[in-house]
């Protein structure tokens, strides 16, 4: 998370080039939206008894369990034509990236437009987790969501990052939430409004050509300016410093800072 933000004000400043990062977690760990405060929809005391990290997310949206995933980070120019311009245009072209990538690798996936049904959540729990509804030109099979995603604008670029699920875990969420009525059942209706590549396919991901297939997806549309690479000396300086000040900060993940 600290990473992104750098790549943001590095692109925002003129000093990196727009940049599409994949990732992985490990280990296992939590974010919540930028407007969250963990301490109000975690049990963070039994995250830190578990030894799950917990930090906030650059990008709005709501509680996520990273783990058996791929995460994926696009920083544009918001003026860019080549991702639409308007947000809800950006979220098409991203998508559509995506589900090109995922159709390349055999899943049988669509772009949604949305659907937010949360009545039965909300009778189970407060604070409801990401993977629970899905929003608009979000990857689904079979009407089951594949990944979430998120997006936020700063001046002159917007960050959109978001979680593949290739495997289960993500339901893990249910454990560590507040207020929360009947953890079984609330894992088990996000195994119902969610699904993995792996359950999707049948078979195991094989995350490196699933990687492969993301980068020359992407390459396809916006070409070769945009960097797929190690970050910068600035953005790994700008990465500790933030580390350090704010993403590692309980005061600041609890929402007391």
């Amino acid at each position: 998370m600290a990473m992104d933000e750098a790549v943001v004000e590095e692109v925002a400043g003129g000093n990196s080039l727009p940049t599409f990062r994949l990732y992985e977690w490990k280990p296992e760990g939590i974010t919540i939206g930028h407007s969250q405060k963990a301490g109000d929809i975690l049990d963070y005391d039994r995250c830190v008894r578990d030894g799950i990290v917990v930090t906030r997310r650059l990008t709005g949206g709501r509680a996520v369990f990273h783990d058996r995933e791929i995460a994926y980070s696009v920083v544009g120019y918001i003026r860019d034509p080549r991702f639409g311009g308007n947000l809800s245009d950006s979220y098409r072209k991203i998508g559509e990236i995506l589900l090109d990538a995922l159709r390349t690798c055999g899943a049988a996936v669509d772009l949604e437009r949305g659907t937010l049904s949360e009545r039965e959540g909300e009778r189970i729990s407060r604070s409801l987790p990401c993977f629970l509804s899905t929003s608009r030109f979000e990857i689904t099979c079979r009407g089951r969501k594949v990944i979430g995603s998120a997006q936020r604008r700063f001046r002159n670029v917007f960050l959109q990052h978001g979680s593949i699920l290739t495997g289960s875990g993500h339901e893990r969420i249910a454990d560590y939430v507040k207020e929360c009525h009947d953890r079984d059942r609330l894992a088990n209706l996000m195994n119902r409004k969610s699904i993995s590549l792996c359950d999707a396919t049948g078979c195991p991901v094989d995350t490196e050509s699933l990687k492969t297939s993301l980068y020359e997806s992407f390459a396809a549309v916006v070409g070769g300016t945009v960097r797929k690479e190690y970050p910068s000396n600035r953005e790994m300086e700008y990465t500790r410093r933030s580390m350090n000040e704010r993403y590692s900060s309980k005061g600041w993940i609890l929402g007391y800072e």
